[in-house]
């Protein structure tokens, strides 16, 4: 049988847009100066409007993939120009309309995934769903007993809350596949930078710090549990592909310390020591960093957006540091003379 010369062109076509799509650069987690990806944008950029060019007949046929060649164009176009935020919006949109584009090829469909009618026209009847949603068997640490159970979640959210069968807590689970990955060394420890897309398939990301010897190895794809206890306060990160954890400290951000005195400030750690030594050790302790936590970020907004209020809280704050800096010295002497 022969094929008609316009099907092959438009078959070619596809394939092009497909290898156009695969090739295309992954936006990147933050500013960097000579950002590598602005330049390999624009080359993108070049060769999705070369597509755009060929005859409009092969786009008429397929008005998704056009709608995605736009899409995908907007937020290279974006990155090229160095606005990273903005393009990481757009670029989600690209994602959206690329899988849907990519549905319409598709000669097979999942069963469990098919719209199921809830209102039959030709009997006039009406009914639910009775399939089960769909679901997943995932294995997770308890971020307070530390023992490993098995649980349901919902395979169509990324954000789940569990109760542990054995000591009966509670916590919180953000469960999402790794998109994009970086380490970068701080003080007395690392950062690391989770590019991430959930269940739900909504982009996100997210950046942890640690200070322990054991480091994380993540691979692109993998599945990630960030697992919360209270729900503001990141205490164990799980890659539940290799089944690798990595505990933290307890507590969670500094969010008005960081404002005062920037992310990369050496007094956040006198801080954070003080919280996790002194306040996590004690009820009313626990009580107001679950108070802080839960109103720290309006806070530490509030401050930032006001230069003058800024300036007295990093003053107030400098004079906390002094204070906390003398209490741990008196500690290591009084410490030392007793041995």
């Amino acid at each position: 049988m022969k094929i008609a010369s316009n099907q092959v062109d438009a078959q070619a076509f596809i394939r092009d847009v497909l290898d156009w799509c695969a090739s295309l650069p992954e936006v990147p987690l933050y500013r960097r100066r000579d950002e590598p990806a602005r330049a390999a944008a624009k080359v993108s950029h070049e060769l999705g409007l070369e597509l755009l060019r060929r005859p409009l007949d092969w786009s008429n046929d397929y008005p998704e993939w056009k709608l995605a060649i736009e899409r995908h164009l907007a937020w290279l176009q974006l990155l090229a120009d160095g606005q990273v935020e903005a393009a990481q919006r757009e670029w989600h949109v690209a994602l959206t309309t690329e899988r849907a584009a990519s549905s319409a090829l598709r000669l097979w469909e999942r069963v469990d995934a098919m719209a199921a009618p809830v209102f039959e026209k030709v009997t006039g009847s009406s009914r639910f769903d009775p399939r089960p949603a769909a679901s997943l068997a995932v294995k997770l640490v308890c971020p307070h007993c530390k023992k490993v159970e098995s649980f349901q979640a919902s395979a169509l959210m990324a954000q789940h809350r569990f109760r542990c069968p054995d000591c009966r807590s509670t916590f919180s689970a953000y469960l999402a596949q790794v998109r994009q990955f970086e380490t970068r060394p701080i003080d007395s420890g690392r950062r690391y930078f989770f590019q991430l897309e959930g269940l739900g398939h909504e982009l996100s990301r997210l950046s942890v710090d640690d200070r322990g010897v054991d480091s994380l190895v993540v691979g692109r794809g993998d599945l990630m549990a960030f697992l919360y206890s209270p729900e503001t306060s990141l205490r164990a990160v799980m890659n539940l592909n290799s089944s690798r954890i990595l505990w933290l400290a307890p507590g969670g951000p500094c969010f008005v310390v960081t404002v005062a005195f920037g992310p990369e400030a050496r007094e956040l750690t006198a801080f954070r020591e003080f919280r996790d030594a002194q306040l996590m050790t004690r009820a009313w302790g626990r009580a107001f960093v679950s108070v802080y936590y839960r109103h720290g970020p309006a806070l530490a907004e509030a401050v930032s957006a006001r230069p003058r209020v800024k300036r007295a809280v990093k003053t107030a704050l400098s004079l906390v540091h002094r204070l906390l800096l003398f209490s741990h010295a008196t500690e290591r002497a009084s410490g030392a003379v007793r041995r």
